[in-house]
């Protein structure tokens, strides 16, 4: 697992770490994890974690480039730049970005979350139901299961009509 973190929180002040994939579906979270974070006086770590494997059915072409970590790199600044914007528009809170690298994304936010000894997690769901879950399995389903610290999973609103 590799990690990068803008700004590390004070050892007194607690600590939120939301983990989004910067879809539609994280934004709840987000925002739920904001207005934790000022309600509280936390700091605030939105995370996104990405599997580098996910180029794989690309790596041999690449890798014969000799560009494979330049489209790693690319994908991890691009995925900054889009977190940095994100958090930008949070009011009122003492907020940073992190982006990991971990072919496992549940593992890597549970990682990140216990390196900055968070005391809380916060992520989002796509509302599936539970036997998707268990066949399919999910990222949220699996940091609640084996997480050592708080979870908060928040789904997104239900649409009118829904």
């Amino acid at each position: 697992m590799e990690h990068r973190q803008n700004k590390v929180a004070s050892p007194t002040q607690p600590h939120i770490v939301v983990a989004t994939d910067l879809g539609e579906s994280s934004d709840a979270a987000v925002e739920m994890a904001a207005g934790l974070a000022r309600g509280l006086g936390a700091s605030l770590t939105v995370l996104s974690v990405f599997d580098p494997q996910q180029f794989a059915p690309v790596m041999e072409i690449f890798a014969v480039l000799d560009i494979w970590w330049d489209l790693v790199a690319v994908h991890e600044s691009k995925t900054r730049e889009l977190l940095d914007a994100r958090v930008a528009r949070l009011e009122k809170v003492d907020a940073k970005t992190a982006v990991v690298r971990d072919r496992n994304v549940a593992h890597g936010i549970r990682a990140f979350a216990e390196s900055v000894n968070a005391e809380l997690i916060v992520v989002g769901s796509r509302a599936r139901s539970t036997a998707s879950e268990l066949f399919l399995g999910s990222v949220a389903h699996e940091v609640l299961r084996d997480a050592d610290r708080p979870v908060l999973v928040v789904r997104p609103p239900v649409a009118a009509g829904d």
